[in-house]
């Protein structure tokens, strides 16, 4: 899952921002079937070349059911099509291994984590995430707001900014919660397709 996100994210970076120095190369190597040790990783190259190939959008085709990742809300050049399911999973997963890391803790069963990737702000979110969240700075690509609840520690709130570009929201909460959350988010994307 990593390996296919971060192909597809290093195709779509700015290689001069200091944030993502090195990550647009080493993503163009990977694909490069010249840089092969051999006739295997020769022909897995060129497969994922093709498969990265087929995925590119010319911005005209952009529909408001995909999930083309252009680090702007403005684009001008071709798209990638990244699948939301792909970005959700990697938010989740990011979110509890951080949350291990830093809190000790699991995200136990009876909690829902609600990822969302939307280009343009959401002022409300991200106003209350720069305001009442601790910041971590995890090297240059990578940092992120983590808030919790002061009701209930396992509640959290995360602002991720990845490659200086995307930005994915998330919250954790409660099952019951959840189902709301949800609804808004849902809304929120609903109202950047418009």
């Amino acid at each position: 899952m990593e390996e296919d996100l971060l192909t597809r994210l290093g195709l779509c970076i700015d290689p001069t921002a200091p944030e993502c120095s090195g990550i647009a190369e080493k993503v163009l190597r990977s694909v490069n079937p010249e840089h092969a040790k051999n006739e295997k990783d020769k022909r897995s190259r060129e497969a994922k070349l093709r498969k990265i190939g087929s995925s590119l959008k010319p911005l005209s085709s952009a529909k408001p059911d995909q999930t083309l990742i252009a680090f702007s809300s403005a684009p001008s050049g071709p798209l990638i099509e990244i699948d939301r399911k792909l970005l959700e999973q990697f938010g989740e997963k990011f979110i509890r291994g951080i949350t291990y890391a830093i809190d000790g803790s699991y995200i136990e069963d009876d909690y829902d984590i609600t990822v969302s990737h939307i280009v343009v702000p959401i002022d409300e979110f991200d106003t209350l995430a720069k305001q009442h969240c601790e910041l971590h700075e995890r090297g240059p690509g990578l940092v992120f707001f983590m808030g919790r609840a002061t009701d209930d520690l396992n509640s959290k709130m995360f602002l991720i900014r990845i490659f200086g570009s995307l930005v994915l929201r998330a919250i954790v909460l409660p099952k019951e919660y959840a189902e709301k959350a949800d609804a808004r988010i849902e809304k929120e994307r609903q109202n950047q397709s418009h």
